[in-house]
């Protein structure tokens, strides 16, 4: 099994999803319902030709799981539901699979402290969840043990991703997945040039409402959470974007024009996929991911040659202009974009989608921001302090729920359910992943989030000071990816984004596995 064969499989896939079956459903008059059982029968047999049935199954799962196909099983209060995810299924087979054709025996295995620590201090996370709901002190235990369950679904992904790694290598699951969030981004560019959804929701496109307009030359196109991919949400999109970007750059670095080109056009469709989003966070991560990138880079890449630093600090640079530049209209020749109207939405092609349960940007607040906080930000292109009040009240209401309940909490999303009691809109959460949590599973449950997500982190960097040559540039990418999806956690309600947690807890699993087979081929 090597990582070219995985590569093939994942790209003939997302060709198949992201571009044959839109063309045959949208163009063609096809039935989706008839292409998708095509696609698939059509997979599977390529996979027995070519004798490459279990790398098939390790792409198909890396591929599906940004994909958001599922199946509704229960309706919670307050848009909180469970459903059941394609990549779910493929999952549990997976690891069936992977356990039962080798000798791995995970009691065996030579963790160190800090491996050790990222695997029981997610499952310390997931228990305590379960444990807030039983005897939390939110209004709703069913909506906390909604939460719990998905926090389990994130450890069986994590062990997923850790056990493929250990059987295989890192770049045999890593590069399907990154090309499957590239196929979402191609996919929602399409949206933003035809200014609508394009309606295929049993593939997880979930569609939404349009905000404003932004200008490239004499083009004008909407924003709104319709720009989706097979995501589900605008907002989730982007999060899975600054997972990718980091190693668009990576791309660009290595020799040929050819190369060069592809980083050049990727980036900056990223760059107009993040800016149809609307999210002035999703903006910010973006020029903090490329930035620290920017800086690795040379460091990292100090002894690989002048010029792969200088293609290196010219991608950064020119996707930040470029960011910065569609945010505040300077390739637009319309002027100030004023808002646009709801784009026309095409009948949705079959299929339910999870309703999205992603909170809009806040809007206004109880308060202005204080005059030098609001000078202080003002400075900074691409901070909009408008919403900054209500956050802030946000954070103070779960500081206060942690003072209250210090051990177990409300329970998982409950503090929409709560968020008039603090003077919010019914029904707002929080927008910071860490202080939901705190306020979610009190103290002890955010401790051992902690403690997995700074373990991963550690040992990502300390791999990397060691000198690791086989992967250094990929540690490298994925440190950035990783400070770039905590920053957008930091300002968005991240801990109900089903997708790009599903995604980063993979990627924080197979972290660990090639930790984990790095250090057992240093000791044979």
């Amino acid at each position: 099994m090597t990582a070219k064969d995985s590569t093939r499989l994942a790209s003939i896939l997302v060709t198949s999803l992201v571009l044959v079956v839109p063309i045959l459903v949208l163009w063609v008059d096809v039935p989706l319902l008839v292409i998708l059982p095509a696609v698939g029968i059509g997979y599977v047999i390529y996979c027995y030709w070519t004798e490459r049935v279990l790398t098939g199954l390790i792409s198909a799962f890396f591929v599906l799981a940004v994909f958001g196909a599922n199946i509704p099983l229960f309706d919670g209060p307050d848009k909180v539901d469970l459903s059941l995810y394609i990549m779910d299924l493929l999952a549990v087979v997976l690891l069936a699979v992977i356990i039962d054709q080798s000798d791995l025996n995970i009691w065996q295995i030579s963790y160190s402290k800090l491996s050790l620590a990222a695997v029981l201090g997610l499952a310390a996370f997931v228990v305590w969840a379960f444990v807030a709901a039983a005897v939390g002190n939110g209004p709703s235990q069913i909506a906390a043990t909604i939460f719990a369950v998905q926090q389990m679904r994130y450890l069986v992904m994590f062990l997923t991703g850790l056990f493929v790694v250990l059987q295989t290598k890192l770049i045999v699951g890593l590069y399907p997945l990154l090309i499957s969030i590239g196929g979402n981004v191609l996919y929602a560019l399409g949206e933003v040039v035809v200014g609508h959804t394009f309606g295929l929701t049993y593939l997880g496109d979930a569609g939404g409402r349009s905000f404003t307009e932004f200008g490239i030359g004499p083009w004008i196109f909407e924003t709104g959470f319709f720009i989706s991919g097979y995501v589900g949400n605008v907002r989730e999109l982007v999060a899975i974007t600054l997972l990718l970007l980091p190693f668009l750059v990576y791309v660009g670095m290595r020799d040929g024009l050819r190369n060069t080109v592809f980083a050049l056009l990727s980036l900056g469709s990223v760059a107009i996929v993040i800016r149809a989003g609307a999210t002035d966070a999703g903006l910010g991560a973006s020029i903090l991911t490329l930035s620290v990138m920017g800086v690795l880079l040379l460091c990292v890449c100090s002894t690989d040659g002048v010029y792969s630093q200088l293609r290196s600090s010219l991608l950064n640079l020119f996707a930040i202009v470029f960011s910065v530049g569609l945010y505040r209209g300077w390739f637009s020749m319309r002027g100030d974009m004023s808002k646009g109207t709801n784009p026309t939405t095409p009948e949705p092609q079959g299929g339910t989608s999870e309703p999205t349960t992603t909170t809009p940007e806040p809007q206004g607040g109880t308060s202005e921001p204080t005059t030098i906080i609001g000078d202080i930000l003002s400075i900074f292109p691409v901070v909009e302090i408008n919403t900054l009040s209500i956050r802030l009240t946000q954070y103070a209401a779960a500081i206060h729920i942690a003072i209250a309940y210090p051990v177990f909490g409300i329970g998982g999303y409950n503090f929409a359910l709560l968020s008039q009691e603090y003077n919010l809109p019914n029904g707002m959460d929080i927008h910071n992943q860490y202080l939901a949590y705190l306020a979610a599973t009190g103290l002890p449950g955010l401790i051992a989030y902690m403690v997995s997500i700074g373990s991963v982190f550690t040992l990502l960097c300390y791999h990397l000071l060691r000198g690791e040559e086989q992967y250094k540039l990929v540690y490298t990418c994925l440190i950035c990816s990783l400070i770039g999806f905590h920053a957008y956690s930091f300002w968005v309600t991240s801990q109900k984004f089903i997708i790009p947690n599903i995604a980063f807890w993979l990627l924080s699993g197979m972290v660990i596995g090639s930790v984990l087979q790095t250090s057992a081929n240093r000791r044979a």
